[in-house]
Order: structure tokens, then sequence, then C-alpha cells
């Protein structure tokens, strides 16, 4: 009876020392997930690569409000790996910022059904002992010795006060000037930029543009964001063509043969003596961010 009890008792640390040094797969509902590593330290940055396979055409949103305990996120990349299956790929840049035995607690990822209805799976439960870098903490820090004092002549003491404040000020615009850079350069996501395109147009004089120009510039708009977001050539195609291929990827909540009229439409006003009137520029605009925000 009591070898049984050791026995247990040494079971029970073996499964314990092995679920805090070896991160967990965790495999439920079509959801791998990954660790990059296995010892992790105080500060150290560590991936988190979740796989998941959605219900076909469901996507997951790009608005995800993650925080974990005890954890920093760096940053959240999302990936669409392939389309049937329907498999997504997130990574998570992790690192901790104290040290012990840390838990990383499920947090919920939201995607979207094809008919716009909300869900969500759960990233993995794991166990972390986060290191100290400071393997010996027994040693204090050796007291520093006192520079030699050095003795300046006053001329070469104010020229290096000077060299040092036009280092500074040199150092200060250079950030200044990177910091501007920075801020001007960051880039919008395809969706936002396609919306704030086709708002610029719209709002533009119609009095001072073609309409044909006008409804070629808001296809060239959708159709650039398709291509960007389902990787085909939809610049190239033809309006049948262009049809047939967005028809296999348009949710449910969409009327497909309002889409087919409304390519109807813009093919009468880019090519035939056809004058659409303000109201009917106004329903094809709104129509055109609906299926951009909805694709």
């Amino acid at each position: 009876m009591k070898t049984l009890k050791i026995f247990i008792a040494r079971l029970i640390l073996i499964v314990f020392a092995a679920s805090i040094f070896i991160p967990p797969v965790f495999s439920g509902e079509n959801v791998e997930v990954f660790f990059n590593k296995e010892k992790v330290f105080v500060g150290d940055f560590f991936e988190m690569k979740l796989k998941v396979e959605l219900p076909k055409d469901s996507y997951i949103s790009a608005k995800q409000n993650i925080s974990f305990n005890n954890f920093d996120i760096e940053n959240i990349n999302i990936n669409h790996i392939s389309h049937n299956p329907n498999i997504y790929e997130m990574i998570f840049k992790l690192a901790a910022y104290k040290t012990g035995e840390l838990v990383l607690e499920p947090e919920p990822v939201f995607y979207i059904n094809p008919d716009g209805t909300n869900n969500l799976f759960f990233t993995p439960r794991a166990i972390f002992n986060i290191e100290s870098v400071i393997k010996d903490s027994q040693k204090g820090i050796k007291d520093i010795k006192p520079p030699s004092k050095l003795s300046l002549e006053p001329f070469y003491f104010i020229l290096m006060i000077l060299l040092l404040l036009i280092i500074g000020a040199l150092v200060f615009l250079i950030y200044k000037d990177i910091s501007n850079k920075s801020q001007k350069e960051i880039p919008l996501d395809p969706k936002t930029a396609a919306l704030n395109a086709l708002d610029e147009l719209y709002k533009s004089d119609m009095k001072e543009i073609d309409l044909r120009i006008f409804y070629y510039r808001m296809s060239e708009i959708l159709r650039e964001y398709i291509s960007y977001k389902y990787n085909f050539n939809a610049m190239e195609m033809t309006t049948t063509e262009f049809f047939k291929a967005i028809e296999k990827i348009l949710p449910q909540s969409i009327n497909i043969n309002e889409v087919k009229q409304y390519l109807n439409v813009f093919n009468l006003a880019r090519y035939a003596a056809f004058s659409p009137d303000n109201n009917e520029n106004e329903k094809n605009y709104i129509f055109t961010k609906m299926l951009l925000e909805k694709l």
C-alpha cells in the first residue's frame, strides 16, 4: 500500500512538471495550437500559433479585444491559409512581465458566420514557468569604483558642453523627423483604404466628373479589393466572369439577383448611352459600400 502511494505521488509530480515545462498542444473544435518555445525568460518574446478550421465562408473578425493576464501582446497576425477547407492562422507574439508560474488563461476569438451572426472559439489554457535571467540571486551587485577626477582646462570643458548640446539637438531633430514619417506612413488595411477611396469618389463634384468615369472608378475600387482579398485577378475579368467568381464568396445575407442587376447597371453606365440619375448613383454607391464591408 505504501509503495502504491509513492508511485501515485511520483506520477502526479511528473504530470505537473510536464504541464509546466512542455506547453500543451490543444485540439478541440478544429483548433490546433503550437508554441515556439518550451523555456521562457521574463521579457522574452515567444509565439503562440493557432490554426483553426472555420465553417465554409466564415471569417475571423479583424477587431479582436484579446488580453492575457500576466502577459503582454506585442502583436497579432491573422492569415487566411485556404478556402476549402476554410483555414485561418493566428500568431500571437507574447511576453511575460514577471517571473514565476504564470497561467495563460483561455480568451475568446470571434469570427463571423456567412449569415452575419457572430461565433467564437477559445485560445488554450497553458502554464509557463517564467525564469529570471539572473541565475544567482544570493550575490549582490558589487560597488562601482568612483571614476578618477579629470583635470580639464576651462576652454576644453566649454567645448565639450557645446559638442554635447549640438549632438543632443541633432539626435532630437532626427528622432522628430523619424516620428513624423512613421506617423504619416502608417498603412491602412485594404478594406479601410477601399472604403475611404469610395467615399472620396462619391463626395467629389458630380457635375464636374463624367458618369462613366465615376462608375468605372467605383467598379475599379471594388475589383481591386476583391483581387487582394481573394487572390484572383478581378481587374482582367469580364462582367460575366467577375459575377461567377464572386458568386461563390458572397455571404448568404446578400441577394445574388441584386448583385447581378447592380453589375448590369455598371455595364450600361460605363459603355452605353445610359445616364443614371442622382438617386440611382446614390443607390449604387451604397450597394458598393455594402459589398466592401461584407466581403
